[in-house]
């Protein structure tokens, strides 16, 4: 991905901030928190997966640009990934995190070497962010 122009907030401020709204609870009276929030790509259309509860869980979608005003229309399906299973991913795809590592202790490790986590609906690999 090639930057258009320079960021109005640092890297770690805006990550910072999106921990911050992920835990948030949209009006809804209940918080959930997301370790993952920020660091996870679509390998479809390169957007950043929203957060977001999902059977009980905390998950992550994209919607690939769909809302309810702008229908699909030839759009790939919407893509859903667990916390639970992205973070077993992660431990398999990060030689130093054997040792039972929390979601959040991988999400920083991400942040620290500038990595994301890109995935399609069959498979997940780390890209530089």
């Amino acid at each position: 991905m090639q930057v258009a122009h320079p960021g109005l907030v640092s890297e770690a401020d805006f990550v910072a901030v999106q921990q911050l709204a992920a835990g948030s609870s949209a009006g809804r009276g209940v918080a959930h928190g997301y370790q993952l929030a920020g660091r996870l790509r679509c390998g479809l259309c390169g957007r950043a997966f929203e957060s977001c509860w999902s059977h009980g869980r905390p998950a992550y979608r994209c919607r690939h640009g769909q809302t309810s005003a702008r229908p699909r229309r030839g759009r790939a399906s919407n893509l859903y990934v667990r916390e639970d299973r992205i973070i077993a991913i992660l431990r398999s795809l990060i030689a130093d995190c054997h040792d039972g590592r929390s979601g959040l202790r991988l999400a920083e490790h991400l942040h620290r070497h500038g990595l994301v986590l890109l995935c399609t609906e069959t498979m997940c690999t780390l890209e530089p962010a």
